[in-house]
């Protein structure tokens, strides 16, 4: 915690940024920004002298631990990842993990159908078992003593049966590409699939590639405001997923294009920075 910097690389930072400039009555505020994914209180000794009405943003809420009792009666309001909406709390958009900008590329010029880059965790694995076709149980006991081979024997699979695709699983978050090798991938991608992560179905990917225009297919979103009339596609699982994949490749309306532009344009008025500090 250092007052008054903030990181504008990433979404918050890039949302304060946006509301020091356009909130009116900014400086009346102290905002405090708290990235723990426990129930750990931020520590705000340092802040109390500021005198100022506290506005706490809780990110990386991922475990929905935030300790409400404690916390009430503490701040002028808390804004938070991954958590629904009470009296003292606002759910606000996860936003991109990197808000490194790329051009849009044109649907009919991106070179791969389908795509998904990430890490190869519990909730992926029969995903994983569709697209290499090797059986489901056989990479649970693998993964336990030969995770890297199992791993490359995945991947080696899914880019010989999927040529026109890009698929890479990898073996924890991060550990894939960097970010501008990533986002490269991401535009030049028709559809993007968004597996839920270890825990939730949110994730930084569908908003990475709702800003790439992809069409995106994930699992059911939440409940949540921003959420609403968003234009991806839920499924109930990755069979279903592939299946609909596969038939939006044979559609000849020209759906696909229409969903990614579809996409950019509700990134822009209801997830992007600009759309939270709004």
């Amino acid at each position: 915690y250092e007052p008054y910097k903030v990181n504008k690389d990433n979404h918050i930072g890039e949302t304060i940024s946006i509301l020091q400039q356009k909130m009116p009555d900014f400086y009346d505020y102290n905002f405090i920004i708290h990235n723990k994914n426990t129930s750990e209180l931020p520590n705000t000794s340092d802040t109390e002298w500021f005198g100022k009405k506290r506005v706490l943003i809780w990110e990386s809420a991922e475990d929905k631990f935030i300790p409400q009792e404690k916390l009430k009666g503490k701040y002028h309001h808390i804004f938070a990842n991954y958590y629904w909406d009470t009296d003292t709390i606002t759910s606000i958009p996860l936003g991109c993990y990197s808000n490194l900008e790329h051009e849009i590329i044109p649907m009919d010029e991106r070179l791969h159908n389908i795509s998904f880059i990430g890490c190869l965790n519990r909730n992926r694995l029969k995903l994983a078992s569709m697209l290499s076709k090797i059986p489901y149980t056989a990479i649970i006991l693998a993964s336990y003593a030969k995770e890297y081979r199992m791993l490359g024997l995945i991947n080696h699979m899914v880019k010989w049966l999927h040529p026109r695709d890009y698929y890479n699983f990898t073996s924890d978050f991060g550990k894939g590409f960097d970010k501008g090798t990533y986002m490269d991938l991401l535009h030049s991608s028709k559809i993007s699939l968004c597996p839920r992560g270890w825990k939730n179905v949110e994730s930084f990917r569908i908003y990475e590639s709702m800003r790439a225009g992809c069409a995106v297919i994930t699992e059911k979103l939440p409940d949540r405001s921003y959420y609403k009339d968003i234009p991806v596609i839920q499924v109930n699982d990755w069979k279903m997923g592939l299946t609909v994949a596969n038939s939006m490749l044979k559609d000849q309306s020209g759906l696909i294009s229409r969903l990614g532009q579809a996409s950019r344009k509700f990134w822009e008025q209801k997830l992007s920075p600009e759309a939270t500090a709004k």
